[in-house]
């Protein structure tokens, strides 16, 4: 019952389709589709054999935002009731983790939705946010709470803002 996404990517020796649909159990349609929601569509129809291209030991012939937007369609493919996104949106632009991060939304739906991130525009729509020092938790509360609250997280969320200013 439980999906799990994380930033280092499991890829395999295979092609595109075979990576989002690993088990083998969804038509062409619905991988294009999530394809789609994971914002990784276009690229693959840039490739020269599209959802066929074969992306090598470890996605060695695609970049690591390609392969976390695989990875991202491979959970949306397979929702469960608690679905965990370990920073697997970190080698996005802002505007398509943004664009992905609505998608992974809609599509868990009423599910559990965890999501790790360094980023604290990640946060903003969260139910609750838990903020991390040293491994332990250092305050939680929501994404607005913890701004009018805790110093160390507003720090953090203006300098993030300033640095998507540069």
């Amino acid at each position: 019952n439980i999906g799990y996404s994380m930033q280092k990517n499991i890829i395999t020796d295979d092609t595109i389709k075979n990576n989002i649909d690993i088990v083998n159990e969804w038509t062409d349609e619905k991988v294009e589709e999530i394809s789609e929601k994971a914002k990784i569509l276009e690229d693959i129809r840039t490739m020269q054999d599209g959802f066929e291209t074969k992306i090598g030991e470890n996605g060695i012939k695609i970049s690591g935002g390609q392969k976390q937007r695989i990875q991202i369609a491979r959970n949306l493919l397979n929702v469960r009731s608690v679905n965990i996104f370990d920073d697997t949106l970190s080698a996005l632009d802002v505007d398509t983790e943004k664009k992905v991060l609505e998608e992974i939304e809609k599509q868990i739906g009423n599910n559990i939705l965890i999501l790790i991130s360094n980023k604290i525009s990640m946060m903003e729509k969260m139910d609750k946010v838990f903020l991390l020092v040293d491994g332990k938790i250092y305050d939680s509360g929501t994404h607005r709470e913890m701004l009018e609250n805790n110093t160390l997280y507003n720090e953090l969320h203006t300098y993030e803002k300033v640095g998507d200013l540069i």
